[in-house]
């Protein structure tokens, strides 16, 4: 970690400390050097270059920066739900002079895809959601798009996502995951419970998947062959 005149830079990429989402929390984790860092070392571990990676839920960006320069810009596409983290974090790609393909979306899973879903942007960025949580400042009209249709556009090999609770209903939901070789998320034990989560596990494990690192429940790398 360097700090350089407002801003500071974390795994090479820099990161602009003053702006309006930047709250002191995740300031003091980047100038720490801990900030996602568990699930950078996950990416770390199991992305390799050649991988096709889809991105659910940015906030400022440090993970989709760090995915872009493990895959390049092909290789990654990115979907951030919340406006203000969505703006956040093109204005971070673009401090560092990256061009990441990133979309204002909800990717949906199952029948009867609504077009928009109320979404809540909350004061801390990293705890915007579809679920109600204290703290929600706005709600938007978030536009969907299909989960199956983006992984077999983008030929995804890789899922990362951290969506605060939303994992549940995508994954259970979900239909061909066939060219997907490994899922890293930070699951919401603690959001959408025990059962709940260890659900979601256990049908992705019925569907080949086998749980390669697994942290407290929370974070969670899932590979298959």
């Amino acid at each position: 970690m360097t700090r350089v005149t407002g801003h500071i830079k974390f795994h090479g990429n820099l990161f602009d400390l003053k702006h309006p989402r930047m709250i002191e929390g995740i300031q003091q984790a980047l100038e720490k050097g801990t900030y996602e860092w568990r699930e950078i070392a996950m990416i770390d571990r199991h992305v390799r270059s050649d991988d096709r990676v889809v991105e659910l839920g940015s906030c400022l960006g440090a993970t989709s920066l760090f995915l872009y320069d493990r895959v390049g810009a092909d290789g990654l596409i990115v979907f951030e739900a919340d406006p203000r983290n969505l703006e956040m974090a093109q204005h971070n790609f673009e401090l560092n002079g990256k061009c990441v393909r990133v979309e204002n979306a909800i990717l949906w899973s199952g029948p009867e895809r609504p077009e928009t879903v109320s979404f809540g942007s909350n004061e801390n960025p990293s705890s915007s959601s579809l679920l109600d949580r204290s703290g929600n400042e706005k709600i938007f009209d978030v536009p969907t798009r299909d989960f199956e249709t983006v992984l077999r556009d983008h030929k995804a090999t890789v899922i990362v996502l951290d969506i605060e609770g939303g994992e549940i209903d995508l994954f259970n939901n979900s239909g061909d995951l066939s060219g997907v070789r490994v899922i890293v998320m930070e699951a919401h034990e603690r959001i959408v419970g025990e059962d709940a989560n260890q659900s979601m596990i256990e049908r992705l494990e019925a569907r080949g998947f086998k749980v390669a690192e697994n942290l407290s429940n929370k974070y969670i790398v899932l590979t298959r062959p």
